[in-house]
């Protein structure tokens, strides 16, 4: 019984042996690389599966891919650019030059649109003076002028309203009082209830009496000055039989000096011009890409039918070695058994 479980287990291992494929030395690897232009980057171009190299044939065991360039092509774009005037003149023309090169661009000039600007507002005044008191309520409360437009220097006509009214300064003027003598004769005379001798002469007959002169006007020496009286006519006799002389007053009085100020507008049109200009430009495309991909390919070398076979009969020769070495031994051990018997 022994005997046969031997035998069954050297059969086994022999079958065992027979079926495997035992590679007398390690795999050889080759990588097989490749490059290729595509304009999707997912292509993914495959590889022979199997190749010769140098008398060798191998088997692909995988590819790799990689994108190694991105190069975006190169297309034509429109773009804008757009320049201004500033406010000038409604009417006026502004010369913008009809081409522009800025940053490597050629713009040519495609329009010229225009929009309303800010009027420019010139503001005018002008016053009225008074020498004596006065009021807005006295008072004009327009007053027409003249002023040249300072944007095109025409002489405009301008309407300007009262802003206020106020006295500036005081001013000494020459003024004059009518002198009348009543009851006039060659020895007295008569004036504003006053007599007086009649001797004071032809060039000053109130000599003395400036201070009643000035006082007859609401004048006092503050603010009246005599420089001097005259007879201004020969006696005569009015029509209520009195005789009368008349006579003059040259005289300066200190005045208010008031203001009428008023304040108008010149509004003179302006626009804003702006040229739009046109050009090309060359830009890299965002979405027109061609993509450079390597593909690497993985081969392991297929072992050759000859040396499979070489070593299957290397293995099988092996066994049969072992299979009689062991039914050798077998029977040596039967042969020991019987001396031992004997």
């Amino acid at each position: 019984m022994k005997n046969k479980i031997l035998a069954v287990s050297a059969m086994s291992i022999c079958l065992l042996f027979s079926q495997m494929q035992l590679p007398v030395q390690a795999s050889e690897h080759y990588e097989n690389v490749m490059t290729y232009t595509t304009k999707n980057q997912f292509e993914q171009k495959l590889m022979d599966k199997e190749i010769k190299k140098n008398g060798k044939k191998y088997e692909l065991k995988g590819i790799s891919y990689e994108i190694i360039e991105e190069t975006p092509e190169i297309e034509k774009k429109k773009v804008m650019l757009e320049q201004q005037s500033g406010a000038i003149l409604k009417g006026t023309t502004f010369e913008f030059p009809k081409e522009i090169t800025k940053d490597g661009v050629v713009y040519n000039l495609k329009e010229v649109k225009e929009t309303e600007a800010e009027a420019y507002r010139q503001g005018v005044e002008s016053y009225t003076e008074y020498e004596y008191v006065v009021s807005e309520n006295n008072v004009s409360k327009t007053k027409t002028v003249s002023a040249k437009n300072e944007k095109t220097g025409v002489e405009e006509t301008v309407e300007c309203t009262l802003n206020r009214v106020h006295m500036t300064h005081t001013k000494w003027v020459d003024s004059t009082i009518d002198i009348k003598f009543q009851g006039y004769d060659r020895n007295a005379i008569q004036w504003q209830g006053i007599v007086f001798p009649n001797d004071r002469g032809a060039g000053a007959p109130l000599k003395g009496y400036e201070k009643e002169l000035l006082a007859s006007v609401g004048l006092d020496g503050s603010n009246g000055k005599i420089k001097n009286t005259y007879y201004t006519s020969d006696v005569y006799t009015d029509a209520n039989g009195i005789v009368c002389r008349d006579a003059m007053a040259d005289i300066q009085k200190l005045v208010p000096v008031y203001r009428a100020e008023y304040i108008g507008e010149i509004n003179t049109p302006h626009v804003i011009q702006t040229a739009v200009y046109e050009g090309e430009q060359e830009v890299e495309s965002k979405t027109d890409i061609t993509y450079t991909i390597k593909a690497t390919g993985t081969y392991e070398e297929v072992p050759s039918p000859i040396v499979i076979i070489s070593v299957g009969i290397a293995i099988i020769i092996l066994l049969i070695v072992l299979i009689l070495y062991i039914l050798a031994k077998k029977k040596k051990t039967e042969e020991t058994k019987e001396h031992m018997k004997e």
